[in-house]
C-alpha cells in the first residue's frame, strides 16, 4: 500500500497560471496527503487563497532567477520524505500515476528511477494537437519517441523529467540535477546514474499527461535544443565524453541537415556553380529526408490525420530550428535564452 504522506512532489514554475493550478489540482486528486512544493520566480495573485486550500501544499517564491535544475535540487532539499517525484508545471497526473511508480521501486530495489508516458491531452486546441502528434516523431524526439505515447515497459538510457520518481537519496547521493545545463539536465542525471544501463526504467502504466506547444513556442523550444547540445559539447560534460557518438553524429544530424540547407539553396539555385550530378545527389538526400518524416508519422492518431500536411511540415522545421539553434550557440548567441518560454 502506498504512503502517501511519506511522497513530496516537486514543481518547478516560472509563475502560478491555470496550468500549474491544474496540476496541484490533480495531484491532490489523487491523495490529500501527498506533500507538493511549487517554486516560483514571482508572487501572483491568488496564492495565498490557492494554498490555504490544500495543508500539505508549500509555495516558495524565489527571488534570485534560477534555472529548472537548480529549482528541482532547492525543492529536494526542502524534502523530508523518503521520495520524490518530479512533473512539469504544465502538466498533470494520471489518478495512478504515483502508485505505479512507487509498486516499480518497491518489487525492484536495483531499479533507482521510474518514469512513464507524458503524452498529450485530450483537450487541446488545433495547433496544440499537431504539436503533440509532431513530438512522437523519431526526427524530433529522437530515440525515446516511444515516451510520448503508450508503449511497451522497458528500461531506458533517459527519462523526461516531467515524470520522473525516485527515493530522495538516490537523488541526493548523486548530486541532483547538473545546475549548469538549461536544457538536457534529465538525460545528464539519468546517464549519472544508470551505470548497468538497468537502473533507469520507463513504466506504460505511469502516465502524465503533457500540454504542448502553439506552433511558436515548439519552434523556439527547438532552437533551444539544437543551442544547448552544442553548449553541453562546448562544456565538455561527463554525459558528452561517455556518448561521443550520439553528440557529435546522432544529436548534431540537425544541424548537419541545416548547414545541407543552406547549401543546397546556393547550389540549386546556381549562387555556387557545381556540376550538375551534385544537383541530382541533393534532391535524393531530400526526397530520403521527406521519406523517413512520413514513415516517422506512423503514430499519428487516427482522429488528427487530417492534420498529416502540417504535421510533416513542422516534423522538418522542427529540424531545421534545432539545427538553427546548434549554429547559434557557435557564435555564442546567448540572447537566445530570452525567448524561451517555459510554463
Amino acid at each position: 500500500m502506498v504512503d502517501y504522506n511519506n511522497i513530496t512532489v516537486i514543481i518547478p514554475s516560472v509563475e502560478f497560471n491555470d496550468y500549474l493550478k491544474k496540476c496541484i489540482d490533480s495531484i491532490f486528486e489523487i491523495s490529500l496527503k501527498i506533500n507538493v512544493i511549487i517554486l516560483l520566480d514571482s508572487n501572483s495573485n491568488g496564492i495565498a487563497e490557492y494554498k490555504n486550500d490544500y495543508n500539505n501544499l508549500i509555495i516558495k517564491v524565489i527571488k534570485k532567477k534560477l534555472n529548472i535544475s537548480q529549482k528541482r535540487n532547492f525543492g529536494a532539499k526542502l524534502t523530508n520524505t523518503d521520495f520524490i517525484a518530479f512533473i512539469d508545471s504544465d502538466a498533470f497526473p494520471e489518478i495512478n500515476w504515483l502508485k505505479n511508480s512507487f509498486e516499480i521501486i518497491e518489487k525492484n530495489p536495483d531499479i533507482y528511477i521510474v518514469g512513464g508516458p507524458n503524452i498529450s491531452p485530450f483537450m487541446q486546441d488545433w495547433q496544440k494537437k499537431i504539436i503533440g502528434e509532431v513530438q512522437k516523431s523519431f526526427l524530433i524526439t529522437g530515440k525515446w519517441n516511444f515516451q510520448k505515447r503508450i508503449s511497451m515497459s522497458r528500461f531506458t538510457e533517459n527519462l523526461y523529467s516531467c515524470n520522473m520518481f525516485m527515493r530522495l537519496d538516490t537523488y541526493l547521493d548523486y548530486n541532483g540535477m547538473n545546475e549548469e545545463l538549461e536544457t538536457g539536465e534529465d538525460y545528464d542525471f539519468c546517464n549519472k546514474v544508470n551505470d548497468n544501463k538497468k537502473r533507469v526504467f520507463f513504466n506504460q502504466n505511469s502516465i502524465v499527461y503533457h500540454y504542448d506547444r502553439g506552433f511558436k513556442n515548439f519552434l523556439i523550444q527547438k532552437i533551444i535544443r539544437g543551442f544547448t547540445i552544442v553548449d553541453q559539447i562546448k562544456k565538455k560534460s561527463k554525459l558528452i565524453n561517455k556518448n561521443f557518438f550520439e553528440f557529435y553524429i546522432y544529436q548534431l544530424t540537425p544541424f548537419y541537415f541545416f548547414v545541407f540547407n543552406i547549401i543546397s539553396i546556393l547550389i540549386l539555385f546556381n549562387f555556387v556553380k557545381t556540376i550538375y550530378y551534385f544537383k541530382i545527389f541533393i534532391v535524393i538526400i531530400y526526397l530520403i529526408y521527406l521519406l523517413l518524416a512520413l514513415f516517422s508519422m506512423k503514430y499519428i492518431h487516427k482522429k488528427n490525420i487530417k492534420y498529416s500536411f502540417l504535421i510533416l511540415i513542422f516534423i522538418l522545421l522542427g529540424n531545421i530550428f534545432i539545427g538553427l539553434g546548434s549554429l547559434l550557440s557557435l557564435f555564442n548567441l546567448n540572447k537566445i535564452y530570452k525567448f524561451y518560454k517555459n510554463f
